[in-house]
């Protein structure tokens, strides 16, 4: 009984954490012009013509105040592709479950190029998603702050995050 207790404790935890360890290889792309148009297509349908003028101010706050405490506490399963994955990621169940976890985290929202972030929302629908987020205070999951000592966001990281993600969404209106 108490061995089956640890090989679920341990698989509960390994199926949301991962951060050092073997490398996942990032996707490639033949050409830079390759990786433009294929960038600029997907964002064809996640920003409107009228949000085009408050992008520019947008990206540049993320880039100086956000971005930094995005790649500290969200990159791990947000922008995944190159980053170190944990010793026990080689391991059949919980490589399934990482990899799992990260398909999932990158569909809802990819960091990996920056902002306006890819995944299935608009980029009104990612900041209010980040807004109801920061409320929540479910970010990262808690079996990852297990492993991960210092990954919750602190008050001032989350009230810097949703003050700028309010900022942006009072520019795109």
């Amino acid at each position: 009984m108490k061995i089956t207790l640890q090989i679920v404790g341990i698989l509960a935890v390994s199926s949301l954490t991962w951060a050092h360890g073997q490398k996942e290889s990032a996707p490639s792309v033949s050409s830079v012009g390759e990786a433009v148009v294929t960038l600029s297509a997907q964002m064809a349908n996640r920003i409107q013509p009228a949000e085009l003028v408050a992008v520019p101010e947008i990206t540049s706050t993320y880039n100086q105040k956000i971005k930094s405490v995005f790649e500290k506490k969200c990159f791990d399963c947000h922008a995944a592709a190159g980053r170190t994955l944990p010793w026990y990621a080689n391991w059949p169940i919980a490589h399934q479950l990482i990899q799992s976890d990260i398909h999932d985290a990158k569909k809802h929202m990819d960091m990996q190029d920056g902002f306006p972030f890819l995944g299935h929302g608009t980029m009104k629908k990612d900041l209010e998603s980040i807004v109801d987020t920061m409320h929540e205070g479910d970010m990262p999951p808690w079996p990852y702050r297990i492993m991960h000592w210092g990954s919750a966001l602190t008050p001032e990281e989350t009230k810097m995050i949703t003050d700028w993600a309010n900022d942006g969404l009072a520019k795109l209106k």
